[in-house]
C-alpha cells in the first residue's frame, strides 16, 4: 500500500485516540496492563535536564546545524557543501574503508541501531551507529541527516569529537578559521576515500609562468588550489583578479637565474594564470592578519564588492597567449596533460554567485553564517540565510547583499545627527558555480540568467562501480526502511512519503551505506518518540488515566455504603420470601438449586470488585512510576512548570499508593530495586530538587508500609538492603548524597525503634561508619564545609541509631536494643578510627550546629550516662576539637561540654575530673596539663580569647551544678593562677572600639577585648576559690611577671651594647 494512502494524524486524531484508550483502560485491568507494557519501552529517556524536542523540519525543507559553542565555522562551510548539486550523492555513494566489513555486517549494524532507537536515546540524538572517526564517515553522517532528518536541526557531535585540525582534535568551544576547515575537510575526505571526492568539485590549478625577452627559455610550474586567495585592499573582485594575474618584473638584484642558460641572470616577467577552473570556485578574501609587534590578530573591514556573475576567461592561461616553446620535447604524459587542459578550457568560464560565508565580529572572537542560493527546480533563485540551526528565506536584493556582505562603512541614523560607522560583518568566502554549456548558450541568446539544475552536467562523473563485497544495500525509501516501522506510526508513513517525493526531485541517491541510513532512521524515530512523549497532551492523558482508575478504586463514602447495604438487605428478604413453602405452593414446584442466593453473591461480588480495584491501582501506579521517574522528572525545568504541576503529580502518586497500601507500595519500592533506579535518581542525578523529591516520595511510601503493619514485608526488607548497598555509589558522589542519607534519617526519625530494628539487623551503623572511614586510607576524601552540610543527615543518623541501644553496663533496658558489636567497636574503643569518627562528629556540629546539635546532645546524654568508657572517649574528642576550632565557632562545642557537666549519675565525679583535668583521679600532688584547666593555663598568654571562653563555660556550669565547683577546689591554685594570668591580659588589653564588639562572636583575627562582660566574668571566676586567696595569687603572679620582665631586660642589655658598638656611626679602627 502506498504511504500516501495511510490516514494522517490530524489535530483531532490524537485527542480522540487518548479518549478511546481512557475508556478502554480505566475500568479494565487487562487493557491497562497491555497499555503499560506498550508504553514501558517508550517511557524511558536517558540523561537529565532533557530539553523539549526541536521543532519539525521547516517549510523551506532544509535542516540546520546546532552550534556546539564555537562551531559556527564548521556549520557555515558544511551548509555550503550540502547545497552543491551532486556533492551529497557522490559522498554518500563512496565506500568508507573504516566501515566496509561486508554487506551482512552493515545490515546487522542497521538492525542493531534500529533496535536501539526503539529502546530510547537522547532527544537531540546524534545518530550514533557504527563508530568511525574518519572525516569521510563524519561527512556522510552530516549530509545524510541534512537530507532526511525530520527535525529542525542536527547535532554533529561526532564531528566535533573526531575532527582534527593541524594534527589536534578540535575544541567545540574554540573558534577556528572557516577556510582552514574547508581545506582540511577536503584533504582528509579525499585521503580516506582514496580518490578525488570533494576536490573534484573545488580543485583548480594555477600556472606560474616566468618568461624573458633576453632568452628563448620559459619556466612553467603548476599548483593545485581549493580557493583563490584575494586581498580585500583592491576594493572589488574584478580589481583583485586583475592584481592576481598581473605580472611582476624580475630585474637587477632580483633578476631571474636561467638554468638552461648556465644560470645567467636575465630580466624576466613572472605572472600567474588560472590553468583550469573547478565546477565550484571558492574565493578566499584575506581579511585576517597578525600583528607580530603587538602579538594580536587583526581583521580588515574594508569595503570589497563582488558581482553576482563573473567572467573568468580573461584570467585563464589560454587568454594570455602562452604557448610552450619546448613542446616538441614534451613527453606523452605532458602531451596528455595539455590535451586535458584544452578540454577543460573549453568549459564555460562564466560563474554565478551561489554562496557567501560571512564573518561577524573581531579577529579574536566572532561568528560565521552563510547566505546560500537554492538550486532546486521548485525554488529557483531562492536565497536562504543559514545561521547555525536557524534557516530563513530572504530576498537577496543588491542593496541587501551590499549591506550584508561588502563590509566598509554605513551612515547610522540612530542618533539625532547621522554618524558614519564601520560594518564589523563582511564576506569571508565566496562560492561561484560554473554555467553548463547549454545554460551558457541560452544566456548568450536571451541575455538572462536561468536557474541551475540540481544535477549539474558539469559535476564530476559518478564513481566507478564498487566491488561486490563493498556494495551498499539500496534503501527502499518508499517503504520507510521496513514495513514494521511503516505500519507502527503515521509519522513514519509521512516520512516515507516525504522521502519518496524527494527522490522524484533528485534529492537523494539510490544507495546509502546501511549504517548511515540506520543512524538517520534512529534520529527520526527518536525525534518522533520524544515529540509524542514530551508534550502537554501526553502528560494530560497519563494524569486523566490514573485519576480515572483512582475514582473507580476509591472506597465508597458512608452514604454510598448505606445505600448499598439497604439494597442488599432488600434483595436478601425478597430471596427468602421467594424460597418459602407458601411461595412454592402458589408459584410452582419449589425445586431447590445449588445456585447462590443474591444475599450471598453480593459480598462475593464486592470482594471481587475490591480485588479488581486493587489490581487496577497497582497497574496504574506502575504506569505512573515509569512516566514520572523515567520521563517527567528527567526533563528540563521549563517542561515542569508551573510548580503546581509537580505538586499535582505528587498528590496523584500518593493517592495511588494510599488506595492500595500493600500492593501499590510494594510495586513502588520494587521499582527502585531494579535496574539501578535508586542510585540514579537518589545519588547520581545532578538536579538537587529532583533528588529531594524522590527521597520524599520514598519516605512517604515507607511510612505507608509501616503504618499498614508491613514493616516485615519482603519488599520493604529488600528495599532497605538495596538502599544500604548504594553506599559505594554515594562514596563517589559526596556532594550529591544528602537526599540519600535524608531518606534513612527520616525513616528513623518517623518510626524510631521499629525503623532502628530494621537497620540494626543489617549492621547499618557499622556500614555507615565504614563509609566515612574505610579501611583503605587512600579512599578517604578530605571534607570541606559544604561536604559537612551535605552529609548532615548521615551525622544525625549516626547520632540517632545508638540512642535506641543500651549503653548501661549493669543492666539492659527492655525497651532498648542490645549494643551491637559495630557500635562497641566505633564508640567504646580507644582505636584511631573511633577517635576519628567522634572527632568528625564534633567538627560537623560546628559546621551545621542548627541541625546536628540536638542529635549530638542526645547521643552524649544517652551514651555517657553510667558509662565511663563512653564518657572518656566523648570528652577526649570534644576537648581536642575545642583546642583547634576557630574561636567564633566554639558555641556548639561549649554547649555539648555543658551537657556533660550536667549529667547526674554515679560517674559524675569521674566525668568532671576528666573534663577539668583530663584524668580521673586528681589531687594537689598530681600535675596534669589536660582538661579545660590545662587549656586555660596554656591559652592565657597565647590565646586569651579561647581561654576566656573556657573560663566563662566553667563559671556558667558551676552556677548550675555545685559539684563542678567542688571538683575545681581539688586544685584551687591552678584555677587561681589561670584566672590571674587572664586578668593580666585583660588589664593590658585595649578597650573595645565599638559597642557590638564581643570576645565570643568576633573573628579569630581580633585580639582580646576589655569588655564589661569579660571583666564581670573574671571577677566571678576569681570568687570561686575565695577573694583573698585569689588576690594573693594574683599579686604573686604579678610579682613573678615583674621579675620575668626584669630578667628578660637584663639578658637583652649585653646584646644591645654589642649592637651599638658595631654600628657604622660608632665604629673605630684599632692598630
Amino acid at each position: 500500500m502506498p504511504a500516501d494512502s495511510h490516514c494522517r494524524a490530524g489535530p483531532l486524531s490524537r485527542p480522540a485516540i487518548y479518549d478511546l484508550l481512557l475508556q478502554l483502560c480505566a475500568s479494565n485491568c487487562r487493557c491497562l496492563r497491555a497499555l503499560s507494557l506498550a508504553l514501558r519501552p517508550l517511557h524511558r529517556i536517558h540523561g537529565w535536564e532533557v530539553p523539549a524536542p526541536p521543532e519539525p523540519r521547516g517549510q523551506c525543507g532544509l535542516v540546520g546545524l546546532k552550534n556546539g559553542g564555537a562551531t559556527c565555522y564548521m556549520n557555515s562551510v558544511l551548509q555550503q557543501l550540502f547545497m552543491v548539486p551532486g556533492l551529497a550523492a557522490a559522498v554518500l555513494s563512496t565506500p568508507d574503508p573504516t566501515a566496509t566489513a561486508g554487506d551482512e555486517q552493515n545490515t546487522a549494524t542497521a538492525a542493531t541501531t534500529v533496535a536501539t532507537a526503539a529502546s530510547g536515546s537522547s532527544v537531540d540524538g546524534g545518530g550514533s551507529s557504527e563508530s568511525g572517526d574518519g572525516a569521510l564517515y563524519q561527512l556522510q553522517l552530516v549530509l545524510a541527516h541534512l537530507l532526511e532528518l525530520q527535525q529542525q536541526y542536527y547535532v554533529p557531535d561526532q564531528l566535533w569529537a573526531n575532527f582534527s585540525l593541524w594534527g589536534e582534535k578540535v575544541n567545540p568551544r574554540e573558534q577556528q578559521d572557516a577556510f582552514a576547515f574547508f581545506q582540511a575537510l577536503i584533504d582528509q575526505t579525499d585521503e580516506q576515500a582514496k580518490r578525488p571526492l570533494l576536490s573534484a568539485f573545488f580543485r583548480g590549478r594555477f600556472k606560474h609562468l616566468i618568461e624573458s625577452e633576453q632568452c628563448e627559455h620559459r619556466c612553467e610550474l603548476e599548483e593545485d588550489f581549493y580557493g583563490l586567495h584575494l586581498p580585500v585592499q583592491s576594493g572589488s573582485l574584478e580589481a583583485a583578479l586583475h592584481a592576481f594575474v598581473r605580472g611582476e618584473t624580475m630585474q637587477a638584484d632580483n633578476a631571474y637565474s636561467c638554468e638552461r642558460c648556465g644560470n645567467r641572470k636575465v630580466t624576466a616577467l613572472r605572472r600567474t594564470r588560472i590553468a583550469s577552473l573547478p565546477p565550484v570556485l571558492c574565493f578566499h578574501l584575506k581579511r585576517f592578519d597578525y600583528d607580530w609587534l603587538r602579538g594580536q590578530p587583526l581583521k580588515s573591514d574594508l569595503y570589497f564588492s563582488f558581482p553576482r556573475r563573473v567572467e573568468l576567461g580573461p584570467f585563464m592561461a589560454s587568454a594570455a597567449g602562452a604557448s610552450s616553446g619546448d613542446s616538441a620535447s614534451d613527453g606523452p604524459q605532458q602531451q596528455q596533460q595539455k590535451e586535458q587542459e584544452m578540454q577543460e578550457q573549453q568549459q564555460p568560464s562564466n560563474y554565478n554567485l551561489v554562496g557567501v560565508v560571512i564573518h561577524s565580529g573581531k579577529a579574536s572572537a566572532g561568528h560565521y553564517y552563510s547566505l546560500v542560493r537554492e538550486r532546486r527546480p521548485d525554488k529557483p533563485d531562492a536565497w536562504f540565510k543559514m545561521n547555525d540551526q536557524t534557516i530563513e528565506q530572504i530576498d537577496l536584493t543588491d542593496q541587501l547583499l551590499e549591506s550584508e556582505a561588502f563590509g566598509g562603512t554605513f551612515q547610522s541614523t540612530e542618533n539625532f545627527l547621522p554618524e558614519e560607522r564601520k560594518r564589523y560583518w563582511s564576506a569571508y568566502m565566496l562560492f561561484y558555480e560554473r554555467d553548463s554549456p547549454s545554460q551558457s548558450s541560452q544566456q548568450q541568446s536571451s541575455g538572462g540568467t536561468q536557474p541551475l539544475l540540481l544535477e549539474d552536467p558539469a559535476s564530476p562523473p559518478p564513481p566507478p562501480p564498487m566491488p561486490k563485497q563493498q556494495q551498499k544495500t539500496p534503501i527502499n525509501r518508499r517503504s520507510g526502511g521496513g514495513s514494521s516501522f511503516r505500519h507502527q506510526r503515521d509519522s513514519i508513513a509521512e516520512l516515507s512519503a516525504l522521502v519518496q517525493r524527494g527522490e522524484q526531485r533528485g534529492l537523494f541517491s539510490d544507495a546509502m551505506p546501511a549504517h548511515i541510513a540506520a543512524a538517520v532512521r534512529e534520529s527520526n524515530l527518536t525525534f518522533y518518540r520524544q515529540t509524542d512523549l514530551l508534550n502537554e497532551a501526553h502528560f494530560t492523558f497519563i494524569h486523566r488515566l490514573c485519576e480515572s482508575v483512582l475514582d473507580r478504586a476509591a472506597p465508597p463514602s458512608s452514604e454510598q455504603q448505606q445505600v448499598q447495604s439497604a439494597a442488599s438487605s432488600s434483595v436478601a428478604s425478597a430471596a427468602v420470601a421467594a424460597s418459602s413453602p407458601s411461595a412454592s405452593a402458589s408459584g410452582g414446584a419449589g425445586v431447590f438449586t445449588l445456585s447462590a442466593s443474591p444475599a450471598t453473591s453480593a459480598p462475593l461480588a464486592a470482594a471481587a470488585a475490591s480485588s479488581s480495584n486493587s489490581e487496577l491501582a497497582e497497574q496504574a501506579a506502575g504506569l505512573l512510576m515509569m512516566f514520572l521517574f523515567e520521563v517527567f522528572l528527567r526533563t528540563e525545568k521549563r517542561l515542569r512548570q508551573p510548580p503546581q504541576l509537580n505538586a499535582a503529580w505528587d498528590r496523584l502518586l500518593m493517592r495511588l499508593l494510599t488506595a492500595s497500601p500493600a500492593q501499590a507500595n510494594a510495586a513502588f519500592l520494587d521499582f527502585f530495586c531494579q535496574a539501578g533506579h535508586l542510585a540514579e535518581h537518589l545519588i547520581v542525578c545532578p538536579m538537587p530538587e529532583q533528588r529531594k523529591t524522590v527521597a520524599r516520595l520514598l519516605g512517604e511510601s515507607l511510612d505507608l508500609q509501616v503504618r499498614a503493619n508491613q514493616i516485615g514485608a519482603p519488599q520493604l526488607q529488600q528495599f532497605v538492603d538495596h538502599l544500604l548497598h548504594q553506599l559505594g555509589t554515594a562514596a563517589s558522589h559526596l556532594g550529591q548524597c544528602g537526599a540519600f542519607f535524608q531518606l534513612l534519617c527520616g525513616f528513623v526519625d518517623e518510626h524510631r525503634l521499629r525503623a532502628c530494628s530494621v537497620l540494626y539487623s543489617r549492621d547499618a551503623f557499622g556500614r555507615l561508619a565504614e563509609f566515612l572511614f574505610p579501611e583503605q586510607p587512600d579512599s578517604l576524601k578530605p571534607l570541606s564545609a559544604p561536604s559537612y552540610r551535605e552529609l548532615a543527615p548521615l551525622y544525625r543518623l549516626l547520632c540517632a541509631l545508638p540512642t535506641y541501644c543500651s549503653f548501661a553496663q549493669q543492666q539492659q533496658q527492655q525497651t532498648l536494643l542490645r549494643l551491637s558489636p559495630s557500635m562497641e567497636r566505633w564508640l567504646l574503643s580507644d582505636s584511631d578510627r573511633s577517635a576519628a569518627l567522634l572527632g568528625q562528629l564534633c567538627a560537623a556540629v560546628c559546621a551545621d550546629s542548627a541541625g546536628l546539635l540536638p542529635a549530638m546532645s542526645g547521643l552524649l546524654r544517652h551514651a555517657c550516662n553510667a558509662n565511663l568508657i563512653a564518657s572518656r572517649n566523648m570528652t577526649t574528642a570534644l576537648l581536642s576539637q575545642l583546642a583547634h576550632t576557630a574561636v567564633n565557632e566554639l558555641r556548639p562545642l561549649l554547649d555539648l561540654i555543658k551537657e556533660l557537666f550536667l549529667i547526674r549519675d554515679q560517674l559524675q565525679s569521674d566525668r568532671l575530673r576528666l573534663l577539668l583535668y583530663g584524668v580521673e583521679n586528681v589531687d594537689d600532688t598530681v600535675v596534669s596539663d589536660g582538661g579545660l584547666l590545662g587549656l586555660i593555663s596554656s591559652g592565657a598568654q597565647l590565646d586569651p580569647r579561647r581561654a576566656y571562653r573556657c573560663v566563662k563555660l566553667l563559671v556558667e556550669a558551676s552556677s548550675q551544678c555545685p559539684d563542678v565547683r567542688e571538683r575545681m577546689l581539688d586544685c584551687p591554685d591552678r584555677w587561681a593562677e589561670a584566672v590571674a594570668g587572664l586578668q593580666g591580659k585583660l588589664d593590658a588589653a585595649a578597650a573595645p572600639t565599638a559597642k557590638s564588639t564581643s570576645n565570643e562572636t568576633a573573628l579569630s583575627g581580633r585580639g582580646f577585648q576589655r569588655t564589661t562582660s569579660a571583666q564581670a566574668t573574671l571577677q566571678m571566676a576569681a570568687g570561686l576559690v575565695g577573694t583573698e586567696r585569689a588576690a594573693a595569687i594574683a599579686a604573686a603572679c604579678q610579682e613573678d611577671q615583674i621579675m620575668a620582665d626584669r630578667d628578660e631586660a637584663d639578658e637583652a642589655e649585653p646584646q644591645r651594647r654589642v649592637g651599638e658598638s658595631t654600628s657604622p656611626g660608632n665604629s673605630s679602627q684599632t692598630f
